[in-house]
């Protein structure tokens, strides 16, 4: 890789926070979350969201004010494999002025979430490892860690344990 001299190179621009273009898809989902059995024309649209830097990493650039509009696309069904077209809305959110605010705060655990003393009798069976770090004596809560293998009722407190 060959690199140009000091004299080719453009200046940086930093990329200030602000509304830009930006493709998303057109799910199912924004039309009928029940029925898997359709597509949407066009797959994409453009729309308007917020991005770029902020002076310090505790902001980001976020929407301050937004907008609903409203699209019309065509679905397509395929009924007796013939296909069958209607029109149909679907709604996306255009952010219309950004603004760089406080980055929220990573949420606190809970006392629920305080870790259980495990025997160590139950710390000697595998394969099953307990939810919690012995350096933070907390457990993450399941919605951060995806899905369960067992839960079990140990003391009167749920010991959550992971996938094997």
């Amino acid at each position: 890789l060959q690199l140009g001299s000091a004299n080719d190179a453009q200046p940086a621009q930093q990329a200030l926070c602000k509304v830009r273009t930006e493709v998303v898809e057109v799910t199912r989902a924004m039309l009928d979350r029940s029925n898997a059995n359709f597509l949407l024309w066009p797959p994409c649209v453009e729309v308007q969201r917020c991005s770029g830097c902020c002076n310090t990493k505790s902001l980001q650039c976020v929407p301050v004010v937004t907008h609903t509009r409203y699209l019309q696309v065509m679905k397509i069904e395929y009924i007796n494999k013939r296909p069958t077209y209607a029109k149909a809305v679907v709604s996306v959110v255009d952010h219309v002025e950004c603004r760089c605010q406080p980055a929220p705060r990573p949420p606190t655990p809970s006392p629920s979430w305080r870790r259980a003393t495990v025997s160590p009798r139950r710390a000697r069976l595998g394969p099953k490892t307990p939810f919690s770090s012995l350096r933070t004596g907390f457990t993450t809560p399941p919605v951060l860690l995806g899905q369960l293998r067992d839960r079990t009722m140990w003391r009167g407190k749920t010991i959550m344990w992971e996938l094997g």
